[in-house]
């Protein structure tokens, strides 16, 4: 594990074999470690017997720490009851530097399986068992509101070899990558039912490249149907391999990934697979997939290969395939008969929320909703030709470019000219002057016209000019000290009120004042003086 100070590897240190967390699990031993962390096998003091994981973590990891994560989401799954296929979560804990968890302690990965006993491929008698209980855990998380994003043959894991009852049954794990929502916020305690969410138009990308879904090289909200495609890529991946396995280039691989015909990407599958991706590609993010589709495609191989889930894999002893086979028989869990749970729906949505984001990407309202807005807004009724007008305004803005061609309309003049050099000017203030012009000529409301002032703008002549007179120079000057006593009045009457209002104000306060200062005086004469009472009974 990949330590950052010394004060972290002292923290991790304090977990070791010996060790008992909250007065119950004892470590055991050490089970994995890696650059994220380290796995302990712990056993329940009080069950002795039962066993148990221990996965510890640094906080300050690139991107923090999962184990917050996968905490609340198996909290969520196992809210109304512990849920198989799921890990239950029996402790959590947080210190300065490192944060724990223990859950349910299982086994080999699938992809650790197949490295150990299929180097070649899981035979189809194998392969079907463990993808029909892969699918099974799959739709547990779903109808629980998650979705996982990160769906691999890493993160499916059978049960420890300690547990009789789990030692065959495959678990889903790694909720590092969850999202709750798939296309619902939250959980309707009344029914089992999320209320809808909208998706988000751009993601980052999550997940592991290899195994992603198409539309998540778009940067698009992935939902229910993208861990379906996930899924899909688990099981070519386990039993023939994928058609990018040796590509090393990110770009080459999602072009690959994205262009890949149907048949081409099953090619070395079973027929019956060829529905699910036909189905898958009919889908959006809030569509719910076809579970029953996809479970009958893999329960006919199962069929065909005349194999039943009590029969013995691989890599069991006979010991343990007899020991696994008494416990399936006596808890008989849910994949057995799968067939009625695929198709429960206790989600019940299939499609978006009004105002979502259909596959154009344009925004979509329902009549309903569009009425209500009417009712409560009149101007909504605009909103009916805002599509239409929208359409004719682009058509607009494309025609009004510089240098573009413009059908003249009736009585009408274009409002582009153009220049020698090719380029267009605008000619529409132009034309607006002379608009305004001729609707002053035209107005009822015009003035009668006077005469003007000078007279070369009528008889076009310029007048001669006479000498000034004492008497007109006396004129004029009377004129303008009449004008400059005229303003400066107006000046004064204006600033007089607030003036007088100003003075007035000071005037009250200072009468208030005094008035205020002989009440005062007055009270201190009336009043008696107080006597003052001892507790002890003196003056």
């Amino acid at each position: 594990m990949a330590v950052r100070n010394p004060r972290e590897l002292h923290d991790l240190n304090q977990y070791k074999p010996g060790i008992v967390l909250g007065g119950r699990w004892n470590i055991l031993k050490l089970l994995d470690e890696g650059g994220f962390g380290r796995v302990y096998q712990v056993e329940d003091q009080k069950k002795p017997g039962h066993y148990a994981a221990l996965k510890i973590e640094s906080v300050n990891m690139d991107g923090g720490s999962a184990i917050k994560l996968e905490k609340s989401a198996l909290m969520q799954i196992h809210k109304r009851g512990s849920r198989h296929h799921v890990p239950l979560l029996y402790r959590t804990s947080k210190r300065k530097n490192i944060c724990y968890m223990i859950v349910t302690l299982l086994g080999d990965n699938l992809k650790r399986l197949k490295d150990k006993y299929f180097p070649e491929g899981y035979p189809l008698r194998t392969w079907s068992r463990v993808a029909i209980q892969c699918l099974y855990a799959l739709k547990v998380v779903h109808d629980s509101g998650f979705v996982h994003r990160d769906i691999k043959a890493c993160n499916f894991m059978l049960g420890h070899t300690s547990d009789a009852k789990k030692a065959r049954m495959v678990h889903i794990l790694d909720f590092g990558l969850a999202r709750y929502g798939n296309g619902h916020s939250r959980i309707n305690e009344s029914r089992m039912a999320l209320a809808i969410e909208r998706d988000r138009p751009n993601c980052d990308f999550r997940g592991t490249f290899a195994f992603a879904a198409p539309s998540m090289h778009d940067g698009v909200e992935q939902g229910r149907k993208d861990d379906i495609w996930s899924f899909l890529y688990l099981l070519i991946d386990i039993y023939a391999g994928l058609p990018w396995a040796r590509i090393d280039n990110d770009t080459a691989l999602a072009t690959m990934k994205q262009n890949i015909r149907d048949e081409d990407l099953l090619i070395r599958m079973p027929s019956e697979l060829l529905p699910i991706p036909k189905h898958l590609r009919t889908l959006e993010y809030y569509s719910r997939p076809n579970y029953s589709l996809v479970f009958e495609c893999l329960d006919k191989i199962m069929k065909k290969c005349n194999v039943t889930f009590l029969d013995s894999y691989e890599w069991e002893t006979k010991s343990q395939a007899a020991t696994y086979k008494a416990a399936i028989l006596n808890e008989y869990p849910g994949y057995l008969e799968a067939g009625p749970f695929m198709e429960e729906d206790p989600i019940g949505i299939n499609e978006g929320p009004s105002g979502s984001r259909n596959t154009q990407g344009s925004i979509e309202e329902d009549d309903d909703l569009i009425k209500k807005k009417k009712k409560n807004d009149p101007s909504m009724d605009m909103s009916i030709s805002f599509k239409a007008s929208s359409n004719n305004n682009t058509n607009k803005k494309k025609n009004n470019r510089p240098g573009s061609k413009i059908t003249k309309q009736k009585g009408k003049k274009s409002t582009l000219s153009k220049k020698p050099n090719g380029t267009s000017r605008d000619t529409s203030r132009e034309d607006l002057s002379k608009e305004d012009t001729k609707e002053d000529n035209d107005s009822p409301w015009k003035r009668s016209p006077s005469t003007p002032k000078n007279p070369s703008s009528v008889t076009g002549k310029t007048p001669t000019q006479k000498k000034k007179t004492r008497s007109t120079v006396e004129d004029n000057q009377d004129t303008q000290k009449k004008k400059k006593d005229r303003d400066r009045s107006v000046e004064d009457n204006q600033e007089t009120p607030k003036k007088k209002n100003r003075d007035r104000s000071v005037e009250d306060n200072q009468e208030t004042q005094k008035k205020k200062k002989k009440d005062r005086d007055r009270s201190v004469e009336e009043k008696p003086r107080s006597v003052y009472l001892s507790p002890y009974g003196g003056k």
